[in-house]
C-alpha cells in the first residue's frame, strides 16, 4: 500500500477491550486514528474525523454493532467496515455482512493477519481486486484443454 490507511477502531461493550487493543497492528501501513469505547461516540468520531477504514470490534450478536455498520456503509459505501468479534460470532457473520461488513475476523488472532484482513479489504474497495476466476486467460484455457486431451482415456 502507497500511503497509510486512516482507521477508526469502534469498540462496543461487550467487546474484551484488552483483547482488541493487542490484535490491533501497530505497522507503518496502518494509523490508528481512533480507538473509541462505545458505538454512539464512534459514530460521533466518525463524522468529525476522516477515515479510510472503520473496524468494528463486538462481543458478538449485537443489534448496536450491526446498526453501526449498516448505517457506516449507507453514509460512505467506499469505506471497508472490517469486524472484529470477540465471542462466539453464531449467526451474527450473516447478519454482519447482510448488514455491509466486508470481512470479519474472529479473536483472537495475531496482528500480522489482522494487518493483511485491513489491507485486503481497502485493495477491494478500491477496484484493484479482481477474483480469481476474472484473471483466467485464453492461454491457461488452452493449456487445460490440451491437458484434458493427452489425459482423457483411450477408448
Amino acid at each position: 500500500m502507497s500511503r497509510r490507511i486512516k482507521t477508526l477502531v469502534a469498540i462496543d461493550v461487550g467487546a474484551d477491550h484488552d483483547q482488541v487493543t493487542t490484535a490491533m497492528p501497530s505497522d507503518p501501513t496502518i494509523e490508528i486514528v481512533g480507538l473509541v469505547d462505545g458505538l454512539d461516540e464512534s459514530w460521533a468520531t466518525m463524522q468529525e474525523t476522516p477515515i479510510d477504514l472503520l473496524v468494528v470490534a463486538c462481543g458478538g450478536d449485537t443489534d448496536r454493532a450491526l446498526f453501526l455498520i449498516d448505517n457506516a456503509v449507507k453514509q460512505h459505501p467506499e469505506r471497508p467496515v472490517v469486524v472484529l468479534c470477540t465471542g462466539t460470532p453464531n449467526g451474527f457473520v450473516r447478519r454482519a455482512f447482510e448488514a455491509g461488513a466486508d470481512d470479519i475476523v474472529t479473536l483472537p488472532e495475531s496482528p500480522d493477519r489482522i494487518r493483511f484482513m485491513l489491507e485486503k479489504a481497502m485493495v477491494r474497495k478500491s477496484g484493484r481486486f479482481r477474483p480469481v476466476t476474472a484473471m483466467t486467460s485464453t492461454r491457461s484455457s488452452q493449456a487445460r484443454a490440451s491437458w484434458r486431451e493427452e489425459y482423457r482415456p483411450r477408448l
